[in-house]
C-alpha cells in the first residue's frame, strides 16, 4: 500500500499579532504610544482624586432647599412616636434664659419629608405662643432647626421648654424637655426712647446693583464694637454638640482660604453661629451676605436667607422692612463643607417711611408688647382715650399675656404757661416724658403706688410720653395732671415736696450733694435686691425724709420696720437710732412721744448689702391708755423720788458728839425709763438718829 504523505498547514498570523509585530520593527513609535498612554491614565487618575478628595465633604452635605416658612398652629389629636431606633432629635443651646439660643437636630427620618417643629410652654401657664417652623428632611434623613427665645417675655419665667417635632406626612412625633437657666431678672431694662410711629406702607426707591453683580453698594458700614458679636465655632458642619470655641468679635468679615478659623478647628467641614442686639430705626433695609458654603440669616425670628448647601462663593441680598425702631435680633449661621472659606455681613437702610402727620392730640396712640421692655415689633396697636387701665389679673388685649408685658403711650398736648403736678398710678413699672424730657421715672417692680412730680411748662404743643411694664400680679397704670397751685415766671422746673421730701446719696453716709431729690408720698419701700433709682447703686447708699406735721395732742407710737439702719428725729431730737448694719432681715422698733401741734420729723437711713426695705407709720394711742410719764420732745429724764420709810417713827439712836439727831437717809429708786419721759420711783429709806 501506497504511503500518503501530509504536509503540516502553517496557520497564519492574527492581525493583532501583525500590530505588534509592526510596533517591534518601529521601536521609536513604540515610545510615544506608550508615553501617550501614561500622561492619558495620570490625568484621568488626578481628575479622580480632585473630585473625590477636593469637592466632596466629608460629612453629609445637604441639597439645595426652599426657605423655612412659619406656620400657624393647628389642633390635632395626640402624639405617636416613631418606632424605636428610627428617628431622633437632638436639642443644643447657649446657655441662659431669655434670648436662648435652641437648635433642634434630626437623623433617621424620612428622606425629603417635612418635620414641623415647635416650642412650647409646658406649663401653658405664661400665654406665650408656641415657636414653629418647618424643616425639610434632606436625603440622608436628617434636618436641622433654630429658635431664639425672644428676650424679656413670658419665656424667661419658665425653667423647662418642649420641643416637638412632628413628619407632616405620617404624623410621627418625638418630643423633649429643655431646661433653661436661671438668670438674673433685669429690673432696670435699657429700652429706646423712640416714639413708635403708626405702621404704613413702605415705598422703596428703585435699587442700584453695581456692575460687579456683588448687589448694592452700602452707604453705611456698620462697624460693631468689640464684644457685639457672640462667635460659636464648631468642628462640624451642623452646628451639632457643644461648640469648639466661644468669643467675642468685632464684626463678620472674615475670609480664611484654606485655613481653619483657630487651632482647635478644622481645615473644612466647621460651622459657625453669630448673634447679637442692633437698635435700628423703623425703614426699609438691604441685609448682605457673602459666603462660601451655607449660611442662613434671621432677623427677629424671621428666616430671610437659606441657602445651607455647597456651593462657590456668591453674594446674597434681601430686602427687609424693619416695621417699628427698637432693638432687634440678628442671628447669623455659617458652615464651611470644602475648599476656601469666608463669610462677610453688612446691611444698610435705604428707605425710610413716609412721613407721619406726628402724635395724635385727641387721643393716645398705644403700643403693647409682649414682653416687659418693649423689644422688637408691638403686638398690638390701637387708639385710647385715656390712661386709666386697671386689668388686674388678665391682659390688655388680645393675643398679650396676662404678665410680663410693657406698653408706651404718645400724644400731643396744649399745654397754658404754668407749673403742672404729674401724676401717675401704677403696678409695676412706669415713666413719664414731656418732649423727651423724662420727668417720672418709675421703671421698677413694686405693688400699687402713686407719684406725683411737678414740672413747669410754657405754652404750646408738647409731646407727651407714657412707657409701662407688667411683671406679674395685679396690672395697673393711670396718668393725669392738672395745674400747681404754684407758677413761676421762668416756666422752669421748681422742686415742690406736698409729702415727703426725699434726698438721695450714692453713699451710705448721706455725704456730699445728693444724687436724686424727689417727692415721696409714704416712707414705706421695700426694694429687695434694686435700688431706689437708676442713679442709686442697690447697696451703699442712703436717704434723709423730712417734712412737717400738725400732731393733734396726745401720745403717739411710732413704729419703724428696717434693714439696714435708722434714725428718727423730732424738731433736731433724737427719739430712734438703730444705725447699725441689720442682722440679714428687717427689724422693727417702735417708741412712744408726747406731742402736740406743729412738728418737723426727720428720717434717716441707709443701705449696706442684702434687701433693701424701710418703713415708718405712727398712730394716736386712745386717750384711756395711762402713761408712765411726762413725755418732752427734749428727752430730758427728770428724777423726782418719792420717799416712803419702812420703819417705825422710833429711830435708833447711836451716841455722838454733837447733841442734835441728824437723819441720813440712802434711797434705793425703780426707774422705768421711756424716751424722753418723766420717771417715777420709790424709795425705801433707812433712817439712823444720833442723839
Amino acid at each position: 500500500m501506497e504511503e500518503t504523505k501530509v504536509t503540516p498547514r502553517e496557520t497564519p498570523p492574527s492581525r493583532a499579532k501583525a500590530w505588534y509585530d509592526k510596533l517591534l520593527e518601529q521601536p521609536l513609535l513604540l515610545a510615544i504610544l506608550v508615553t501617550v498612554f501614561v500622561l492619558l491614565l495620570l490625568l484621568i487618575c488626578a481628575v479622580l482624586f480632585y473630585i473625590f478628595f477636593y469637592t466632596r465633604p466629608v460629612g453629609p452635605v445637604p441639597t439645595s432647599t426652599a426657605a423655612v416658612s412659619f406656620v400657624t398652629q393647628t389642633p390635632g389629636g395626640p402624639l405617636t412616636r416613631p418606632l424605636p431606633g428610627s428617628a431622633t432629635i437632638e436639642l443644643l443651646s447657649v446657655p441662659g434664659n431669655s434670648g436662648t439660643l435652641i437648635t433642634v437636630t434630626g437623623s433617621g427620618w424620612t428622606p425629603n419629608d417635612t418635620v414641623n417643629v415647635q416650642v412650647i410652654d409646658p406649663t401653658s401657664a405664661q400665654g406665650v405662643a408656641p415657636l414653629m417652623t418647618n424643616s425639610p428632611v434632606t436625603g440622608d434623613g436628617s434636618f436641622i432647626a433654630s429658635f431664639l427665645l425672644p428676650a424679656g417675655s413670658g419665656w424667661t419665667d419658665l425653667t423647662t421648654v418642649r420641643v416637638v417635632a412632628t413628619s407632616t406626612e405620617s404624623g410621627a412625633s418625638l418630643t423633649g424637655e429643655f431646661p433653661l437657666i436661671e438668670t438674673e431678672p433685669l429690673l432696670t431694662p435699657t429700652v429706646p426712647l423712640t416714639v413708635v410711629p403708626t405702621i404704613l406702607p413702605i415705598t422703596p426707591p428703585p435699587i442700584n446693583t453695581p456692575a460687579n453683580g456683588l448687589g448694592p453698594t452700602p452707604t453705611t458700614n456698620v462697624i460693631p464694637t468689640i464684644g457685639d458679636w457672640q462667635a460659636e465655632y464648631y468642628n462640624n458642619p451642623t452646628l451639632s454638640g457643644a461648640p469648639a470655641l466661644v468669643r467675642n468679635e468685632a464684626g463678620l468679615d472674615f475670609n480664611w482660604g484654606v485655613e481653619a478659623p483657630a487651632a482647635n478647628l478644622p481645615v473644612d467641614n466647621f460651622s459657625a453661629r453669630w448673634y447679637r442686639t442692633y437698635d435700628l430705626e423703623a425703614g426699609l433695609y438691604i441685609f448682605t451676605v457673602e459666603a462660601d458654603d451655607g449660611i442662613r440669616l434671621w432677623i427677629d425670628n424671621d428666616l430671610i436667607i437659606n441657602e445651607w448647601f455647597s456651593t462657590s462663593p456668591r453674594s446674597i441680598s434681601v430686602e427687609y422692612p424693619i416695621e417699628f425702631s427698637g432693638q432687634h435680633e440678628v442671628l447669623l449661621e455659617y458652615a464651611d463643607f470644602s475648599g476656601t472659606a469666608f463669610v462677610r455681613f453688612r446691611w444698610e437702610r435705604v428707605a425710610a417711611p413716609p412721613p407721619l402727620p406726628g402724635p395724635p392730640a385727641a387721643y393716645w396712640r398705644a403700643a403693647f408688647w409682649p414682653n416687659v421692655n418693649l423689644f422688637g415689633d408691638p403686638l398690638l396697636v390701637r387708639d385710647d382715650g385715656s390712661i386709666n387701665f386697671d386689668w388686674g389679673l388678665g391682659a390688655p388685649g388680645p393675643g398679650l399675656p396676662v404678665d410680663n408685658f410693657s406698653a408706651r403711650w404718645v400724644r400731643l398736648v396744649n399745654f397754658e404757661p404754668a407749673s403742672y403736678r404729674f401724676t401717675v398710678r401704677v403696678d409695676d413699672g412706669a415713666r413719664l416724658f414731656v418732649d423727651n424730657q423724662l420727668i417720672i421715672d418709675e421703671w421698677r417692680d413694686g405693688l400699687f403706688r402713686e407719684i406725683s412730680r411737678d414740672y413747669a411748662l410754657s405754652a404750646g404743643l408738647k409731646e407727651v410720653r407714657v412707657e409701662y411694664y407688667e411683671r406679674g400680679g395685679e396690672a395697673e397704670i393711670e396718668v393725669f395732671w392738672s395745674k400747681s397751685t404754684f407758677s413761676t415766671p421762668t416756666y422752669t422746673p421748681t422742686p415742690f415736696y406736698p409729702d415727703w421730701r426725699g434726698d438721695y446719696w450714692a453713699n451710705p453716709t448721706l455725704s456730699g450733694a445728693p444724687a436724686l431729690t424727689r417727692n415721696d408720698g409714704t416712707i414705706d419701700f421695700n426694694w429687695a435686691f434694686s435700688s431706689p433709682d437708676s442713679v442709686i447703686p442697690a447697696d451703699d447708699f442712703s436717704a434723709r425724709w423730712t417734712r412737717t406735721v400738725n400732731f393733734a395732742g396726745g401720745l403717739y407710737r411710732f413704729t419703724a420696720e428696717f434693714d439696714d439702719g435708722i434714725r428718727v428725729f423730732i424738731d433736731n431730737s433724737l427719739i430712734l437710732s438703730e444705725w447699725t448694719n441689720g442682722p440679714g432681715s428687717a427689724r422693727t422698733r417702735t417708741v412712744e412721744v408726747n406731742l402736740s401741734g406743729s412738728h418737723q420729723v426727720r428720717v434717716e437711713y441707709y443701705e449696706s448689702i442684702g434687701s433693701a426695705e424701710v418703713d415708718l407709720d405712727w398712730q394716736l394711742l386712745p386717750p384711756t391708755a395711762t402713761p408712765i410719764g411726762t413725755v418732752s420732745p427734749t428727752a430730758t429724764l427728770t428724777q423726782t423720788p418719792m420717799v416712803t420709810p419702812t420703819s417705825s417713827q422710833t429711830p435708833t439712836l447711836t451716841p455722838s458728839a454733837t447733841g442734835a439727831p441728824t437723819v441720813t437717809v440712802s434711797p434705793t429708786v425703780i426707774i422705768t425709763n421711756t424716751p424722753t419721759l418723766t420717771p417715777t420711783g420709790t424709795l425705801t429709806p433707812t433712817a439712823t438718829a444720833t442723839p
